[in-house]
């Protein structure tokens, strides 16, 4: 933070618009990485002003891309898809890629995970495939860890889990091969998922375990809170009271900071988490809180997992007169969701493979048998 003051000073003595530009985004960068999102969000504001100000063209079109970049990860962290999409897409505009290469596969990565979260997942897997071929051309083993865990993630979201392990893993291996911290939780977490998905429950808890060691000791908040929440619905998954009240702990936990730093899906992930517990534990009043709560947060926003969200909503409203109108919209909103992603998907195996994923098998039954 020294050095960034410091160039911020001289830049302002010489009226270096770029330089102090580019010491905004990297102040941007690390309040994002903190879990700052409004100061994040501003800083990048700020420094868009002073890029579109420098007279020098290529660095202004340079740092202009990577500050919509930027400005895309902290749309999608807070549940903004399309927002982030847009943004995305205004930096790749802006982008000389025969100039900077990296950031023009950086770009490729985030557009691709992008769409996967609103399920244009043939444009987000090509999107995956360019990158991992510019990689691989570069020999950048890095940045090609990166591609196959995002791949690899996009395949367990399809419901093609040994593609989706077979990708994780090769990308772990490069990523231990370049000691990259951040791409190393990541693959663990999401490694993680899949096998909970698979009922592996020991083998989730151990892998997303280690997802969560790695991102507190970066530290990265939204890969821990993520793995938190991971490991809080393991717990879920016993029924029993005490992990119960464990997976409570650590619902809170994460609710405080995802609060605190305005990530909206965290929110919503963290009160479907304590709504369940709550069920668990017999605590009807506060699961009905909870659970409202998160129908709010599902309602007014474009969370990723929208139809999980909306299933457990129907599933944990409590069974009354009162609320049976709400139960039947939510299952429905759930089952519209997973078949309008379904319908968007051309190739037909894959289509069925998405299908038949648990979550969305519990969707389609619930819908059937609610109706």
């Amino acid at each position: 933070m020294e050095y960034i003051e410091r160039v911020r000073e001289l830049s302002g003595e010489h009226d270096l618009s770029a330089a102090h530009a580019q010491s905004l985004h990297y102040e941007a960068y690390i309040n994002l990485d903190q879990g700052h999102r409004e100061e994040a969000l501003e800083l990048i504001r700020q420094a868009i002003v002073l890029f579109e100000e420098t007279t020098d063209e290529d660095a202004a079109r340079r740092g202009l891309s990577s500050c919509y970049n930027t400005r895309g990860i902290i749309m999608r962290r807070a549940g903004h898809h399309q927002d982030a999409l847009a943004s995305y897409q205004r930096a790749l505009d802006l982008l000389d890629e025969s100039k900077n290469e990296r950031l023009g596969r950086y770009l490729l990565i985030n557009m691709g995970l992008a769409l996967v979260y609103v399920g244009r997942f043939d444009d987000g897997l090509e999107c995956y495939q360019r990158a991992l071929a510019q990689a691989k051309q570069l020999g950048h083993r890095r940045d090609e860890a990166g591609v196959l865990i995002n791949m690899g993630h996009a395949y367990q979201v399809l419901g093609e889990y040994d593609r989706a392990i077979s990708h994780i893993q090769r990308g772990l291996y490069l990523a231990r091969k370049a000691s990259a911290n951040y791409t190393l939780a990541d693959g663990e977490i999401t490694l993680g998922v899949c096998y909970a998905e698979l009922g592996e429950l020991d083998k989730a808890e151990r892998v997303l375990s280690e997802g969560l060691r790695l991102a507190e000791s970066i530290p990265h908040i939204y890969l821990a809170v993520h793995a938190m929440l991971a490991l809080a619905k393991l717990k879920l998954e016993t029924a029993q009271v005490q992990d119960a009240r464990v997976a409570i702990l650590q619902a809170e936990d994460s609710l405080e900071r995802c609060e605190a730093a305005g990530m909206r899906w965290g929110v919503l992930s963290a009160q479907l988490v304590l709504a369940r517990a709550f069920k668990i534990l017999g605590q009807q009043e506060k699961q009905t809180r909870a659970v409202l709560a998160a129908k709010q947060l599902v309602e007014d926003g474009e969370e990723y997992a929208r139809e999980e969200a909306y299933y457990y909503i129907s599933q944990l409203l409590p069974d009354t007169e009162e609320y049976r109108e709400r139960k039947l919209e939510a299952i429905e909103q759930a089952r519209a969701i997973v078949m309008r992603s379904a319908d968007g998907i051309e190739d037909e195996s894959l289509r069925q493979s998405f299908l038949k994923r648990d979550v969305h098998q519990k969707i389609l039954s619930a819908s059937r048998n609610m109706s």
